[in-house]
C-alpha cells in the first residue's frame, strides 16, 4: 500500500474534516451523485449516512406521471 492508501484508509467523515465550510445539503447532493455516477455506490450511501448523521434530511422526489 502506497502512501495513497494509507491517507484514505485516515480519512475523517466529510463533517469532521478540517474545511473552510460546512457542508450544507447542495454540498452532500452533489457528492451522493457524482459517487454514483461513477459507479461508486458504496462510497454514495457512506456519504449519504453522513449527510443524514449531520441533520440533513433527503426529500422525496415527486413524479408528474
Amino acid at each position: 500500500m502506497g502512501c495513497q492508501g494509507a491517507a484514505r484508509q485516515r480519512r475523517l467523515p466529510l463533517a469532521e474534516q478540517p474545511i473552510f465550510f460546512m457542508p450544507n445539503i447542495c454540498t452532500y447532493t452533489a457528492l451522493v451523485n457524482a459517487f454514483a455516477r461513477e459507479g461508486q455506490c458504496e462510497k454514495a450511501g457512506e456519504v449519504f449516512e453522513e449527510m443524514q448523521q449531520a441533520g440533513h434530511e433527503a426529500e422525496k422526489q415527486h413524479s408528474n406521471n
